[in-house]
């Protein structure tokens, strides 16, 4: 991070009634001086202006909960200023593609099939606050969706989580990318389409059940459900507060 000492440092304060143009007014000086390279608009809640947790909160009603990193990269104090402020996860502008171009290149080059445990951008993420999604929409996308779908063992958990942005589409022209990739995977019963804060949630849920030592119950000490397969057949709700036998 680029430092300024305080001698360089100038607090302006924009100051003036409410829908008089304050955040419009900034929005369009900082994107003449070059700090925003698109200009966001009050009705949509995107402005610089916007972006305080507190003030997004108001819009929405709920916590937020969650964070895309400012260009994309973090390190360990911006990791624990996030947490601290009641952040739970943070995706960072990066993706598994190379990672998964490279193992199944040298996959060619093994003497049996690639390993399931290899990586095939499907895992769960190590670290929520620091979330790596499977791909950008630009990364052979529909390419990737049919390996998800094809994916069909019930013992793991897998997640296809494709990051971007719209005003991407725009610029390329290119939003049939999105269209038919969201025409292919859409309507599959064995496909949970969810939130970043709804899968971190399920897990916090899923991580927290109770199981006997010889799993022949479990107990669930949360107030959602959790959902678990038996011998790769029947799919068992547990219920909040319940304890179920296996």
């Amino acid at each position: 991070m680029k430092g300024y000492k305080s001698e360089n440092i100038r607090n302006i304060a924009l100051v003036g009634h409410g829908g008089c143009g304050k955040t419009t007014f900034l929005e369009a000086a900082l994107l003449a001086t070059g700090v925003i390279n698109r200009l966001g608009k009050v009705e949509d809640g995107n402005t610089v202006s916007d972006y305080d947790k507190m003030e997004i909160e108001k819009v929405f009603g709920y916590p937020v909960r969650g964070i895309a990193y400012p260009n994309g990269s973090c390190d360990d104090r911006c990791v624990d200023i996030a947490r601290n402020a009641g952040i739970v996860y943070g995706r960072i502008a990066a993706d598994k593609y190379s990672t998964v171009c490279s193992a199944e290149t040298n996959a060619k080059f093994a003497e049996a099939p690639i390993l399931l445990g290899d990586e095939n951008g499907f895992g769960m993420p190590d670290d929520y606050m620091r979330w790596l999604p499977t791909c950008h929409h630009n990364h052979h996308l529909k390419e990737f969706g049919k390996k998800f779908m094809s994916l069909k063992k019930k013992q793991y958990l897998y997640m296809m989580y494709v990051w971007g942005h719209s005003f991407e589409f725009d610029r390329n022209d290119n939003w049939n990318i999105i269209e038919e990739f969201c025409e292919m995977i859409s309507g599959q019963n064995d496909i949970w389409y969810a939130t970043n804060i709804e899968i971190v949630d399920y897990n916090d849920v899923f991580n927290r059940l109770q199981f006997a030592t010889d799993n022949s119950f479990v107990y669930n000490p949360s107030a959602a459900s959790a959902w678990l397969m038996k011998n790769d057949e029947e799919c068992i709700e547990v219920k909040g507060g319940t304890l179920v036998k296996l």
